[in-house]
């Protein structure tokens, strides 16, 4: 999916006089909004497991989940 972005943008939009980087923040275009939706998903599914690990390795003590997450909810906040 990067890949279509970038050909997009440096390749087909290489004369609209703005440069590759409008292209990159409009999220009308489907590649776009598609490979920001993968994104968060591939985050979401990652932090979940490791999440999941770690209750299996420190006994599913509850305290240990409070930091990750925070970091969780910060990395989905960022998009």
């Amino acid at each position: 999916m990067s890949g279509v972005r970038v050909v997009r943008a440096f390749v087909q939009e290489r004369h609209s006089g703005s440069g590759p980087g409008p292209s990159f923040d409009r999220f009308s275009n489907t590649t776009n909004l598609v490979s920001v939706g993968l994104n968060l998903f591939q985050i979401l599914v990652g932090d979940t497991f490791l999440l999941y690990r770690m209750a299996v390795v420190w006994g599913r003590d509850r305290r240990i989940y409070v930091f990750p997450l925070v970091l969780l909810a910060a990395g989905m906040g960022a998009y």
